[in-house]
């Protein structure tokens, strides 16, 4: 009986480790799954911080294309009337100039 009380307790003992080495094993991978959530969670986070801040830089830049936009038309006006201003200037002076050519024939 000695015998088999001893074999029983190696049994046990054998037993009691393996519990204990799955219980870590167990610990292990509870710890990796939320360190996995915490990780997706942080992800999430970053990347909804990241698209407003992305909008807010697309925001700021869209209404400085619309003021440089603004600018460019005000200019392509100033300088279409300026043309015309020149252009009417050069009809006036040549026309002056074809005047004073008949006068003098």
């Amino acid at each position: 009986m000695g015998l088999l009380t001893s074999e029983l307790s190696e049994d046990n003992a054998k037993q009691t480790a393996e519990i204990l080495n799955l219980t870590s094993r167990i610990q292990e991978l509870e710890t990796r799954e939320n360190l996995t959530v915490s990780c997706d969670n942080l992800t999430q986070t970053y990347t909804v911080s990241e698209s407003k801040h992305l909008n807010a830089e697309i925001k700021t830049l869209t209404t400085q294309k619309d003021g440089l936009t603004k600018q460019i038309q005000e200019m392509e006006t100033n300088w279409n009337e300026l043309n015309v201003s020149r252009a009417q200037w050069s009809i006036n002076e040549y026309c002056k100039l074809g005047e004073g050519m008949l006068r003098n024939h």
